[in-house]
């Protein structure tokens, strides 16, 4: 009796010490997807303000470029 009693004790444990490898490698997945994620968007975000930097250049360029002529044409007028 002691031997069967022991035997499905050694079978639990190991029942639950199976059950909690398999929850800390379930857990470890999702943390690296997650990190896998952050890592994503913040290339994303580096992707995007790269871009909004380019259209903020180009646009003062554009702005500075069209007040100089318009200065020409009144300096010209005035001539």
């Amino acid at each position: 009796m002691d031997t069967k009693e022991s035997l499905e004790i050694q079978k639990a444990k190991q029942e639950n010490a199976m059950a909690w490898e398999k929850h800390r490698l379930e857990m470890k997945i999702s943390y690296d997807n997650h990190q896998v994620d952050l890592e994503k968007k913040k290339i994303a975000n580096d992707v995007a303000r790269s871009k909004a930097k380019w259209v903020f250049w180009f646009a003062l360029l554009t702005f500075l470029n069209a007040g100089f002529a318009i200065f020409n044409l009144i300096s010209n007028i005035f001539k």
